[in-house]
């Protein structure tokens, strides 16, 4: 169902607890079905010792190549080939998710096929006041608004920016 991809590059306190938080938010929505991709960006080594107690519930991966530099947001192209679910969540190292926030995504893309991208702007301390922003490739979704399909070059979205 679900893939998280939480990237990774300078070590500090916060990416373990951020980590567990992460988790424990999947559990109380009652997410089972997930893989959790921690992805060092060219960071710091150090990180994947730091992470120990989470081994079993990861997939750490470290890439000799520097995504971040090379394009916006590098960590979620770097771990394109280690993705096994359907829906992707990109996440960065001090991020931390609420289980409001995964159960109404999911909720959402679950009960809408024509929604493909669904996003947050902020944390929001109440499933009642979560903002949830939808958006997809049909128009009758978006009416006035035009999005281009990738579905032959998935890459071409980087020509916007």
């Amino acid at each position: 169902m679900l893939t998280i991809v939480h990237g990774v590059y300078k070590r500090n306190p916060h990416i373990e607890e951020t980590l567990k938080l992460n988790l424990l938010a999947l559990n109380q929505a009652g997410v089972k079905d997930f893989q959790y991709i921690v992805f060092n960006d060219k960071g710091d080594k150090e990180i994947y010792d730091d992470l120990k107690h989470y081994h079993d519930k990861i997939e750490y991966i470290y890439s000799p190549i520097n995504f971040g530099k090379k394009v916006c947001r590098g960590s979620w192209v770097g771990a394109i080939p280690y993705i096994k679910k359907d829906i992707v969540h990109v996440t960065d190292q001090d991020d931390v998710m609420t289980s409001a926030f995964y159960r109404t995504s999911l909720k959402v893309l679950n009960q809408n096929p024509d929604i493909d991208l669904v996003f947050s702007s902020c944390f929001h301390a109440s499933e009642e006041n979560l903002e949830i922003m939808a958006f997809g490739t049909n128009p009758e979704i978006n009416p006035g608004v035009n999005f281009p399909s990738y579905e032959n070059n998935p890459f071409d979205c980087f020509k916007l920016w």
